[in-house]
């Protein structure tokens, strides 16, 4: 796993938008990947990682507060997002 993961890093830190968005997207790109990933000047990266199913909470919370609105409107109704909230309110 620590070899993907480095394999994974340097990847994002030398692709282009698309295959960063493409990491993004996947379901088994790890969490610290994630996280790096949701900091990313494309939009369209975090637009990803907002609709990944396996972001956390944490990564979500941090996407609402996102300058782009698509990007804060994925995270708000990403269903992690939507769980948690309406854990929290019961």
């Amino acid at each position: 796993m620590i070899l993907k993961d480095n394999a994974l890093k340097r990847l994002i830190a030398t692709a282009d938008e698309f295959v960063r968005a493409d990491i993004a997207r996947s379901k088994n790109t790890p969490l610290n990947i994630l996280n790096e990933l949701m900091l990313d000047e494309s939009y369209n990266v975090r637009i990803e990682v907002a609709d990944n199913k396996n972001s956390s909470i944490e990564i979500l919370f941090n996407l609402i507060l996102d300058e782009n609105p698509g990007v804060r409107e994925i995270a708000a109704m990403n269903l992690t997002t939507i769980s948690q909230i309406g854990a929290n309110l019961k």
